[in-house]
């Protein structure tokens, strides 16, 4: 998704750079400091369009960051935060579009051993469907939106860093406030479909299929309204069980095809960011004296999964 949108900006002329891992198989790529991105899908009559796009490692010195979209998964993110720090100077602004922002949010806002009270938060979700074929070589596989907003007061900063992202072209909506009923909506998709598709190997329409799995979503977005409601209990419009469940199936009839993301690290054998859906709203449960069993249960399976994986693959 990085890769996407750094490719978007930078045709439309939006000066923007890669931030890669360092020691990464893709910074070794970037000796002179740019790298040519294929985008196979862009609205191009599909023909593979090509684009240099700057990049560097995100630990590296280097120029000050006045805006940065974070779009690795949610357990790097931390992580890519701590080592950009020195150079995300006052009135900076993160740009948060991984799964599990709102527990990303948290982390950043409570501390987290990383001090950013300097900069300025965005948030967003997004619609549109990428997957990479190779390094540096992106499918977009779906067009959709993406939404942003914060939870801060909308000035100057916020309204020229959506400028900016509009230039993409990738449908940069603005949500306001309005983000974090958004993010609520995106968690209950991703910690209902992600887990039970990745523990039984089906693609996102499986949950639509069996009563099992449905009874569960029931479960989790119970649960998932209930820590909402207690995290936010002046907010005038709750969400209801019922909403976040309705979210969920309709995601799942669009995706139906669709092999979640969970799944796809699974197969990879990579580490899932089950940690930042059901385990966060799992924890979050606990500290507010609410009942999030199924999420916790959920949780476990995917982490005996992911054991079992690595195991076997050692």
């Amino acid at each position: 998704m990085g890769c996407l949108w750094a490719a978007a900006l930078t045709r439309a002329g939006t000066e923007a750079r890669l931030l890669l891992r360092p020691n990464s198989g893709k910074l070794a790529a970037c000796k002179s400091g740019k790298v040519l991105l294929r985008v196979d899908g862009h609205r191009s009559n599909g023909e593979t369009s090509p684009v240099a796009v700057h990049a560097g490692s995100v630990s590296g010195p280097g120029e000050d960051v006045h805006q940065v979209l974070v779009a690795t998964k949610a357990y790097s993110a931390m992580q890519a935060l701590e080592m950009l720090a020195p150079r995300l100077k006052t009135g900076a602004v993160i740009i948060l579009l991984s799964n599990g922002a709102l527990a990303l949010h948290e982390q950043i806002v409570h501390g987290a051993g990383l001090s950013l009270g300097h900069v300025h938060l965005m948030l967003g979700i997004t619609t549109h469907g990428a997957w990479s074929r190779a390094p540096f070589d992106i499918v977009h596989a779906g067009w959709g939106q993406t939404r942003f907003g914060t939870t801060e007061a909308q000035e100057d900063w916020y309204f020229s860093t959506l400028q900016s992202l509009e230039t993409a072209g990738l449908g940069a909506v603005n949500e306001g406030p309005n983000i974090a009923r958004c993010l609520w909506l995106k968690l209950a998709a991703n910690a209902a479909i992600n887990p039970l598709t990745a523990l039984q190997n089906k693609p996102n329409g499986f949950i639509l299929s069996c009563m099992e799995a449905q009874a569960q979503v029931s479960q989790i977005c119970r649960e998932i309204a209930a820590v909402a409601g207690a995290l936010q209990p002046n907010q005038r419009e709750q969400l209801s069980s019922f909403e976040l469940e309705n979210f969920v199936f309709r995601t799942a009839r669009e995706t139906a095809e669709n092999r979640s993301s969970m799944l796809q690290d699974m197969e990879a054998g990579r580490l899932t960011e089950i940690d930042y859906l059901n385990g966060w709203v799992a924890r979050k449960a606990k500290e507010l004296g609410v009942d999030a069993t199924v999420n916790a249960h959920v949780t476990a399976l995917v982490k005996e999964k992911e054991s079992a994986a690595s195991a076997t693959k050692e």
